[in-house]
C-alpha cells in the first residue's frame, strides 16, 4: 500500500527482537518506500544491499530487489533512471529480462521507435522472448498502431534465433483483427503453428476464433470446425469463453443464426459448463436481432427461474433493447416508418419497472434504449418524461445514473428523425418549446454541449425551417474549433439562406447572394483556414456553387485555389481509406498498411476529416458558368488550372466539354475548341 511509517515500525520491531532480516524482507521495505513515493530512499537501500552494507542489515541484493525497483520508477515515468538501474543488475550478473519487460511496457511507441532504430538492438537491450512480446505489445496497441514495425521485428527476430511464442502471435492476430484484415490474422496463425511447431494455448485460440466471429460475413463454419477440432488437434479443452466467442459468430450472421446460438448454450449446459452473463445475453441479443425479443425473455426467464441466471442490468438491458428496436429496421436495415408502430415501447418500459422492483437500477445504456424507442415511434414527450423522472427519482440521484450528454445526444437524435419527417405547425411549434426546455434542462445540470450535441441542433432547426433559432447555433457552430461542426454550419446557412433564382443578363437564372450569407461564408472559411482545417467534399462543392450561381466565378476560383493549392493530402487520405476500408492488396499484405500505420496520428483523431482535391464537379460547375456569361476563353483557363493543379479533366462524353466545344467554336476559338473536339 506504500504506507512507509508502518513498514519501517514493524522492520524495527523485528530488529529489536533480534531477528534477521532475509532478503524478502528487505524487498518488502524496497516496495514500501517505491510505492510510497520515496524512490530516493529506495535506491540508497538498494545501493546498501549490492554492497552488504550495515544499512541493509547485510544483506545482499537478489533479482527480485531490482525487479521491485526498476517496476516502480518505469511506473512513475522514469525511464531512464529506471535503465540505469537495470545495466547495475546486468553488472551483478542477474537475469534483466523481466526488468527491461517491465520498463518497455511502461515507455512511449515513439521511445520504443528510437530504441528499435538501434541495429543491434537484440545484443544491446538483452531481448528474449518475454522482451519481444512486450515489445510488440506497446507497437501494436498504439494510437495509430504500428502493425508495419511490429511485423518487422518479428521477422528481425525469428532471423536473430528469437523464436515467438503464443502470446506474441496472440498480439498480431489480435492486431490484424483489430484491422479487419482477417486473412492476415489467419495467415499468422497457420504460421505459427505450421512453419513454427507453436502448440497454441487458450488465449491463441480465443484470438483466432475472434478473428473468424469478426470476419465480414463470419467464418462461422472455420470457427466451429477450430472449436471442434481443439481437444484432437491441440489437446485443449474447449471452455466457455471458446463457446461464447462461437456464439458471438451465430449472433454476428445476417439474419442472426439463434437456432445455433440456442443449441450451443445448451451443449455447453449438457457438459457441466457453467454459462456466464455473457453467454444467456449474447443468445437473447440474437433473437433481439432477429425481431423475437419475446424468444429471448423466454430464454432469460427460464435461466432465472433454474438459478443458472441472476438477473442483472446487462440481461434487462438486452430485453429492453430487442423490444425497443424498430422490427423492420431490424428485418430490413432501414425504418421506412413515418412514426414507428412495429416496436414495443409499453413493454420496454415495463421491463424498466420490473428491475427496479428486483433492487437493480437502471443505468445510462437502460435510460438511452428506451429514449430511442420513444423518439423512433415518435413520442418525444415520453422520451423527455423518462427524463425527467430520472432526474427526480431520489433512488436514481442517489446512484450513477443521471441524463448526461450522451442522453441528450440521443434525444436529440430522435428530434432530427422526427423533424425530417412531414410534421404540422402545432407540431412543429410544440417541438420547439421542447427543445428550449431542453437547453435549460442541460444549462441547470452544467452539462456542456459538445459538438455532436451542436450539430444536432444545427440540423433540427434546419429541418424546423427556424431561421432565427438556426442562425444562432450555426453562429455558434463556425466559432467551433472541430472540422466536421464548422463544415456542417457552413453547408447548412449556405443551403437554407440560399434565395430563389433571378434573371440575369440574356435570361440567365442567378441566385443572389446576400450580404449576411457572404459574410458568414467569409467568416466560416477563415475559421478553418485559422485553424488549419479543410473543407469537406461537401461544403467545398456547395460554396463552389454559390459562388458560381451567384455570377461570382472568380471568388469561387480564388476559393478552391486558396484552400487546395495543388492536389495535397490525397496520399494521407487514400492511408486513410486504406485502413479503414481494409484495401491492404499488396503481394505480402504489408505495404499498403505500412504506409497507412507510418500517417501522422492527426489524420485519424475523429474531429479530422479526409482531404478531398477539387473534382469533375466543381470544375463543370465553374466552366458551365463561364460558359453562361460568354466567357468560354476564361473556361478553357480553368481547365488548365484544373488539369495543372489537380489533374482533373472534363469526361470524354460529358455535356459540359460538348459545350464548351461549341462556345469557343462560335466565338472563333478555334485553337481552343481543338482540345475539346
Amino acid at each position: 500500500k506504500g504506507d512507509i511509517l508502518s513498514t519501517e515500525r514493524v522492520f524495527g520491531d523485528l530488529l529489536q527482537r533480534g531477528l534477521d532480516p532475509s532478503v524478502v524482507t528487505m524487498n518488502i521495505l524496497l516496495k514500501a518506500y517505491v510505492r510510497g513515493g520515496a524512490t530516493e530512499k529506495a535506491l540508497q537501500l538498494l545501493a546498501d544491499m549490492e554492497s552488504g552494507a550495515p544499512g541493509a542489515c547485510n544483506v545482499r541484493v537478489d533479482e527480485g530487489s531490482y525487479n521491485v525497483v526498476i517496476n516502480a520508477l518505469s511506473g512513475f515515468g522514469n525511464i531512464d533512471r529506471a535503465w540505469e538501474c537495470l545495466q547495475r543488475q546486468h553488472l551483478n550478473g542477474f537475469d534483466t529480462y523481466k526488468s527491461t519487460s517491465s520498463i518497455i511496457r511502461k515507455m512511449s511507441v515513439d521511445d520504443v521507435d528510437k530504441m528499435l532504430i538501434n541495429p543491434d538492438v537484440f545484443c544491446k537491450f538483452r531481448i528474449n522472448v518475454d522482451v519481444l512480446s512486450s515489445l510488440i505489445r506497446v507497437l501494436c496497441t498504439a494510437h495509430p498502431p504500428r502493425t508495419k514495425r511490429a511485423i518487422k521485428l518479428l521477422n528481425d527476430a525469428e532471423s536473430y534465433g528469437i523464436m515467438p511464442d503464443c502470446r506474441t502471435y496472440s498480439i498480431i492476430i489480435q492486431r490484424f483483427t483489430g484491422d479487419k484484415n482477417v486473412e492476415l490474422a489467419i495467415q499468422y496463425f497457420n504460421r505459427a503453428i505450421l512453419v513454427h511447431d507453436i502448440k497454441p494455448d487458450i488465449i491463441m485460440i480465443t484470438a483466432i476464433l475472434n478473428a473468424y466471429v469478426e470476419a465480414n460475413p463470419p467464418m462461422i463454419t472455420e470457427a466451429k470446425g477450430m472449436v471442434d477440432s481443439m481437444d484432437d488437434m491441440f489437446g485443449l479443452e474447449p471452455d466457455i469463453m471458446i463457446y461464447n466467442m462461437l456464439i458471438k459468430g451465430y449472433t454476428r450472421m445476417f439474419p442472426a443464426n439463434c437456432e445455433d446460438a440456442h443449441r450451443t448454450l445448451d451443449y455447453c449446459i449438457e457438459k457441466g459448463l457453467t454459462p456466464s452473463v455473457v453467454t444467456f445475453a449474447s443468445v437473447a441479443n440474437a433473437y433481439c436481432s432477429v425481431g423475437m425479443p419475446d424468444e429471448a425473455e423466454s430464454l432469460i426467464r427460464k435461466a432465472i427461474d433454474s438459478n443458472r441466471l441472476k438477473p442483472n442490468c446487462a440481461i434487462y438491458n438486452t430485453l429492453i433493447k430487442g423490444y425497443a428496436r424498430c422490427r423492420c429496421s431490424i428485418l430490413n436495415g432501414i425504418c421506412t416508418c413515418i412514426c414507428c408502430t412495429c416496436s414495443d415501447t409499453d413493454r420496454a418500459m415495463e421491463l424498466v419497472d420490473e428491475m427496479e422492483k428486483r433492487g437493480l437500477t437502471p443505468d445510462e445504456i437502460t435510460l438511452n434504449t428506451v429514449i430511442v424507442a420513444f423518439c423512433s415511434s415518435k413520442q418525444i414527450d415520453r422520451a423527455k418524461a423518462v427524463i425527467d423522472k430520472v432526474m427526480r427519482s431520489k433512488q436514481n440521484s442517489d446512484s450513477n445514473i443521471r441524463p448526461s450528454a450522451c442522453t441528450y445526444r440521443v434525444l436529440l437524435q430522435g428530434f432530427l428523425r422526427v423533424s425530417s419527417k412531414s410534421i404540422s405547425e402545432s407540431e412543429k411549434e410544440y417541438y420547439i418549446r421542447l427543445l428550449k426546455t431542453i437547453e435549460m434542462d442541460m444549462k441547470e445540470q452544467n452539462i456542456v454541449r459538445d459538438e455532436a450535441i451542436m450539430l444536432a441542433y444545427m440540423q433540427i432547426f434546419h429541418s424546423l425551417q427556424c431561421p432565427e433559432h438556426f442562425d444562432r447555433y450555426a453562429d455558434q457552430g463556425i466559432r467551433s474549433a472541430n472540422q466536421a461542426v464548422i463544415n456542417e454550419a457552413l453547408l447548412l446557412y449556405v443551403k437554407y439562406h440560399t434565395k430563389r433564382p433571378s434573371e440575369g443578363e440574356g435570361g440567365q437564372k442567378l441566385f443572389p447572394l446576400d450580404s449576411d450569407t457572404g459574410h458568414f461564408i467569409k467568416h466560416g472559411l477563415n475559421r478553418l483556414e485559422q485553424l488549419k482545417f479543410k473543407p469537406t467534399k461537401a461544403t467545398m462543392h456547395e460554396v463552389v456553387s454559390i459562388y458560381a450561381n451567384s455570377n461570382d466565378l472568380k471568388t469561387a476560383e480564388d476559393f478552391l485555389y486558396r484552400f487546395f493549392p495543388s492536389q495535397t493530402g490525397s496520399l494521407e487520405d487514400a492511408a486513410c481509406k486504406a485502413l479503414e476500408h481494409n484495401h491492404n492488396k499488396s503481394k505480402d499484405g504489408m505495404d499498403t498498411l505500412d504506409e497507412c500505420c507510418s500517417h501522422k496520428s492527426d489524420y485519424y483523431s475523429s474531429d479530422k476529416q479526409h482531404v478531398h482535391a477539387p473534382s469533375k464537379a466543381e470544375l463543370e460547375v465553374i466552366i458551365n458558368g463561364y460558359i453562361k456569361k460568354q466567357q468560354p476563353d476564361q473556361a478553357d483557363r480553368v481547365c488548365e488550372e484544373f488539369r495543372k493543379r489537380y489533374d482533373v479533366r472534363l469526361s470524354d462524353k460529358s455535356e459540359t466539354k460538348r459545350k464548351l466545344f461549341v462556345a469557343l467554336k462560335l466565338l472563333g476559338l478555334s485553337s481552343l475548341s481543338e482540345k475539346y473536339k
